[in-house]
Order: structure tokens, then sequence, then C-alpha cells
């Protein structure tokens, strides 16, 4: 009798507490970017990218501060930039949560470490860093594409053409705009949307269907990529785009130099050297190492948090896979490293794939091959594979990436050992 009262209460406690952290985050991040407090509410080089637009003709990365400059005249940008980043934070924090309910994943430690991740929702909110960059919309339109992915498992036979089709259609038209946004969708974005769309051809049988779409997909991306790269603008365009800002929002961004094109509009221009450049300097200042810490770290907790799904896996089906699991895990993790070749912000490339990789072992819980035993015999290595599980979900395990998660933060670039630590004692001041 008293487990019939208590069983249901603990179930709604633990989907209502993590619901209940998000949206303090949400009502902080709100309450930061919405609120009266005066001056530039994050760093003046992330805002400048918002706003490059096409007022100098098309140009790369230009798409969506053109629609922010068509809807607020040319006037008050940044405004409606505080506004735009705080939506796409809280529908990231939606789209998230519904991937992890729509999954059944129903593990409150799980959901707690893939919040707490450095660059994941928790420290966004707590250090106002990487919602206001362009990666949120890679990781929105991904998100989505999860739903999609999830709702195509539950759809009646009648239903599943109707799902592919809109799944493929938000990939192929959220891929070209998201190129139009930034071009790295094509390192971070792309090389995890073609993993999924592999994922929908192996479990579904109209074949030709959904390998017309993913080729359409899989086209247009890359040429899309080589026609912005045509277009990245020089000095003069710089400038265009600069002076249609207002002097009010100019000043607010470049108060020592107002009439002078600043941060990534000036930089529009640059070509392969200055972004090797920028990269050797990451080796020649020893920032290096910072980042290898942070990789590491990161990639510790995605690995602790495949190993966790598993154990969903195994509760929810009776059988688990683990080599097909983690591998397709670890698999969209490394097929995403090449966004480390094209600038050196790899706290934001780390930030991505951490957030985007979390989306993906969530969604994968539903695929029908979990359900599957595997094919291959592996009876050799299963004590070997038992005891590395084991050991990597320990309780040890668990208090160091905790240690970790509380400890540092995850630079968006430029890391150095003043950067790193959390910065507890500026969130309590303000």
């Amino acid at each position: 009798m008293l487990e019939t009262i208590i069983k249901p209460r603990v179930i709604l406690f633990k989907k209502i507490i993590p619901v209940i952290l998000v949206l303090i985050m949400v009502t902080i991040v709100g309450g930061w970017l919405t609120g009266s407090y005066s001056g530039l509410k994050f760093g003046s080089w992330q805002i400048a990218e918002w706003l490059i637009n096409y007022q100098s003709g098309f140009i790369r990365r230009g798409l969506i501060g053109q629609l922010l400059y068509s809807y607020g005249d040319g006037q008050n940008l940044l405004y409606l930039l505080y506004w735009f980043t705080f939506l796409c934070y809280a529908l990231y924090c939606t789209i998230f949560l519904a991937i992890y309910f729509l999954a059944k994943i129903e593990s409150p430690k799980v959901l707690l470490i893939a919040l707490l991740i450095p660059g994941g929702i928790l420290p966004m909110g707590m250090t106002m860093q990487f919602f206001n960059r362009k990666e949120i919309l890679f990781l929105i339109l991904f998100g989505i594409l999860c739903l999609h992915y999830l709702w195509l498992q539950r759809a009646s036979p009648k239903w599943r053409t109707f799902w592919i089709c809109s799944m493929y259609a938000f990939a192929i038209c959220g891929g070209i705009s998201m190129m139009l946004i930034h071009e790295g969708y094509l390192f971070m974005g792309y090389p995890l949307t073609v993993l999924l769309m592999w994922l929908v051809y192996r479990e579904n049988s109209q074949k030709f269907l959904i390998a017309a779409m993913s080729f359409i997909y899989i086209v247009v991306i890359p040429i899309l990529f080589i026609y912005c790269a045509q277009h990245k603008g020089d000095a003069s365009s710089a400038q265009i785009i600069w002076d249609s800002l207002s002097l009010s929002d100019r000043v607010a961004l470049s108060k020592a130099a107002p009439y002078t094109a600043f941060g990534p509009i000036a930089s529009l221009g640059w070509g392969m050297t200055q972004h090797l450049l920028t990269i050797y300097g990451v080796y020649e200042a020893g920032g290096w190492i910072y980042w290898l810490l942070f990789f590491v770290g990161n990639s510790l907790i995605l690995i602790y948090l495949g190993l966790n799904l598993e154990v969903v896996i195994k509760n929810r089906y009776g059988i688990v896979a683990p080599v097909w699991y983690l591998r397709i895990l670890m698999l969209g993790f490394v097929i995403s490293l090449a966004m480390f070749v094209i600038a050196a912000d790899w706290g934001r490339w780390i930030a991505f794939v951490s957030n985007a990789s979390i989306l993906l072992a969530f969604t994968l819980t539903a695929s029908p091959s979990a359900r599957k035993p595997l094919s291959v015999n592996i009876s050799a290595n299963k004590s070997v594979l038992s005891k590395v599980a084991f050991a990597l979900t320990s309780s040890y395990v668990l208090v160091a990436i905790l240690l970790y998660a509380f400890t540092l933060k995850l630079p968006e670039c430029c890391v150095s050992s003043n950067l790193i630590w959390f910065p507890y004692g500026l969130i309590f001041s303000n």
C-alpha cells in the first residue's frame, strides 16, 4: 500500500526536478538579457558576428544579420539580438527535454550529468556563454531532426512516409539556412545529420526515397559551402556592413572607434592563411594543453553517459548491444572533429559536439538496432568489456565528473590558466 503511494511520487519527483533546474536557467538568462541591465549583455565580438548582413551584397554568414536588420529597420539591433538569443536558448532547452522524455530515458543521474557537462545547458545559463553563438541554431536544427527520428519510431506504417519526408525537408531547408548563417555548419551539424540519415536508411524499407533525399542533402551543403567561400567579403564590404548599423549600436560594440569596422565584421575577408595562423597561435601560446584537458574531460563524460544509457536499454528491452551503441556514438563524435581545423575557437566546437552527441545518445536508445542482439561473437572479450564498463560507471568516476563540471569552465576561445575556473564569485556578485 505504502509502495503504491510513494512510487508514483518518486517518479514525478524525478521528472519535475530536471525541469525546474532548466526553468531556473531559462529565467536567469531571460532576466539578464531582457532586464534593465545597461551596457552589453555579452561580449561585443559574439554580438558582431550575428550582425553581418547583406547591405554590401550577398556575403557569407549574412542571413540572420539581414533578417534582424530588416525586422528592426537597422535600429536597436542589440535589443532584438538579446531577445533572439534568449528565445534560442529557451527553445534549445525545450527540445533537449523533449528528446529526453520522448526517448523515455528516465534516469535522473544521466540527465543531471548531461545538463552539467561543460558547455551544456546549465553552464550556458550560469556563464552566459555558447547559447549566444550561432552554433545554438545548429543544435536546435539537429534536435528537431532527432525529434523526427523519435516520432518516426512511433509512427504507424501509413504515417511513416510523412515523417520521413518531413524530417528530410527540415534537414535540407534547415541545412541550407545554416550554411547561409555560418559555413561552420559543414564541419559540425552536417556530419552528424548524415549519420542520422544513414540510420534512417538502415532501419526503413523505403530505401529509394531515403537515398534520393539523402543525396540531395549530402551534395547541396558542400556546394553551398564552396559558393559561400567565393563571397567571403573584403575590407570594403566589411566597412559598408559596419556603417549600415546604427551609431548607437556601433558605439556600444566599439566605443573607441565606432566608425571603423570591428571584430568578426572586420575579419570577413580572412582567408586560410589567417585561420591557420590563429591555430598556430594556440600551439605557440601553450593553449593546447588546456584544450586537451577539456577534450578528455568532456569525452569521459560522454563515455560515462553512453555506458549508463546501455543500462537504460538493457532494462527496457532485456538485451544490450554495447559494441553497436557505443560505436555509433564514437563515430558521431569522431566525424565532427574536422571542425577543429577551421578556427581556434575550440571551446565552441567542444561545446557543440558535446551537446549534439548527448542529443544523439538519447535518440539512439529508441533505435530498432538497440533492441537486437549482436550478430558477432564477443564472448572472449565479454569479461574485459564488463570490467571496463564497471570501472567507468563507478561512483569514483561520477565524483570525478562532478568535480570537473563544478570546478572548470569551458572557455569559448583564447584559453589561459585564469579563464578555466568556474566564476562563482562573479556569478554571486551579480
